[in-house]
């Protein structure tokens, strides 16, 4: 069962990123916004999280999808949708090419960095539930 957040029930973000500072500075600030996180350091470890929580959206870091152009490798979306079939994928990166070259299996693509509040925007417009939130965290509720 999840906790309840400020909009009903709190949604799930995977965070992948190779970078452990950013990911544990990523927790927090997610979780301020009413999002439950999880967070892997590369796409195997991220597998086994969507798997077994179905989160309702994935924030990727360009740098670790093999099947982003500048990678050359195999999208990791169609195992990541095999797993959990209605989760979003949302492609951050610091590379400014990671724009020109976006990625077919991503909803959304931005760059980092950004505010807290335009990260919690990003994801509340790809899930849809942009209306009524506030651009301030919340407290966590249960």
């Amino acid at each position: 069962m999840q906790a309840k957040g400020i909009m009903g029930l709190r949604k799930t973000v995977v965070c992948i990123d190779e970078y452990r500072a950013l990911l544990e500075t990523l927790v927090p600030v997610l979780e301020s916004f009413g999002y439950d996180v999880w967070t892997a350091q590369s796409i195997d470890e991220a597998y086994e999280l969507v798997a077994n929580h179905h989160p309702e959206a994935i924030l990727l870091d360009y740098n670790l999808c093999p099947g982003c152009p500048a990678n050359g490798g195999v999208c990791a979306a169609p195992k990541f949708h095999a797993a959990s079939p209605t989760t979003k994928i949302l492609v951050w990166s610091a590379d400014g090419s990671a724009l020109q070259h976006h990625p077919v299996c991503a909803q959304a693509i931005f760059m980092k960095p950004l505010s807290p509040t335009d990260l919690a925007a990003h994801l509340d417009k790809v899930l849809g539930e942009q209306e009524g939130r506030s651009t301030f965290p919340v407290p966590r509720s249960t």
